[in-house]
């Protein structure tokens, strides 16, 4: 019998805390033994850099979905690199705006790859999604945006997070909300997106038949405005808050990291909630801000505007 490894989904749309819930689960167990996949939808890699300290095996795969045609086949093949890692468990932490399409037959092109290769000595046992939800946004994003709801559709098991940020009544809203997508979904509620994983074993189906829909937002000419501001320098960390609270107005995610008098940070902004806390060490993180708008509209003139209403210069900003 061949020698398996245990994979594992991360879903969940930008700012759930997928990124949050992968350093609980590298920091309760033995790192060396677990991989980790990070799926970007920008070109900038900022998921990667934030789980960079741990010691588990990590690699970054950017400037689009996973599950999209353009990136499918360097998907494949980075599993088929994992296979030749010493490792048990595998997470893949889907970009935030990914539609998660069917694992089997992702597997089953990987399968076909590795026999071509020769290379069959190990093969994936594929356990299941883990979806996470944002208890503040998720019901306002679930009615307006595909991603989001197709996430929940291909997940049996939904990881409620941040239900400190809603009212008694407003996580039942949020439940009800999920189980009219997924009837059978079991909710999981926390903060921090803290879960034990045993629970895995009990609640986790692997592929499911909602996988194999074929309405998708997996498509290159649907994706939303997005860009990377360029933050080269040191700034005001007060006038960086002002210019976030300009821009948030019309973004569903910013994040990044910037160098201040006050030290390095780095910035994680959902819908117009920000956060900003002390970071480290800044010479391995690349200081910059991905930004990621609701709507397709352009908006770098609006973004170099606002940036220099609040700097009273000129930024660097190039459109993904």
């Amino acid at each position: 019998m061949k020698e398996t490894i245990d994979l594992y989904l991360v879903s969940g749309f930008l700012g759930a805390g997928k990124t949050t819930f992968l350093q609980h689960i590298l920091a309760g167990m033995d790192t060396k033994r677990v991989g980790v996949i990070v799926n970007e939808y920008g070109v900038v890699g900022i998921d990667g850099k934030v789980l960079e300290d741990e010691d588990a095996s990590i690699m970054e795969i950017n400037s689009g979905s996973i599950f999209c045609a353009c990136l499918k086949g360097d998907f494949v093949k980075t599993l088929a690199d994992f296979l030749e890692k010493p490792i048990d468990r595998l997470y893949v932490e889907a970009s935030g705006m990914a539609d998660p399409s069917s694992m089997s037959d992702l597997l089953s092109q990987l399968n076909f790859l590795l026999e071509k290769q020769q290379r069959t000595t190990r093969q994936y046992h594929y356990c299941g999604s883990i979806c996470l939800v944002d208890a503040g946004h998720f019901i306002d994003l679930s009615m307006s945006l595909v991603a989001p709801v197709n996430q929940i559709k291909k997940s049996n098991f939904i990881l409620l997070n941040k239900i400190d940020t809603v009212s008694e009544e407003g996580r039942k809203k949020v439940h009800k909300r999920i189980l009219e997508i997924r009837p059978d979904a079991v909710i999981y509620d926390t903060t921090f997106a803290k879960v034990d994983t045993k629970i895995f074993d009990t609640y986790l189906t692997g592929e499911i038949s909602a996988s194999r829909e074929s309405v998708s937002s997996n498509t290159p000419w649907n994706r939303p405005f997005e860009g990377v501001l360029s933050l080269p320098d040191t700034y005001d960390l007060s006038k960086m808050k002002e210019f976030l609270t300009r821009i948030t107005t019309k973004m569903v995610r910013v994040k990044g990291f910037v160098s201040t008098a006050e030290g390095f940070y780095y910035v994680s902004c959902v819908g117009e909630d920000i956060e900003i806390t002390k970071s480290r060490p800044e010479e391995r993180k690349e200081k910059s801000l991905v930004v990621i708008a609701r709507e397709e509209e352009e908006l770098t003139p609006w973004i170099q505007k606002e940036w220099e209403a609040v700097f009273s210069c000129a930024c660097i900003f190039r459109r993904e």
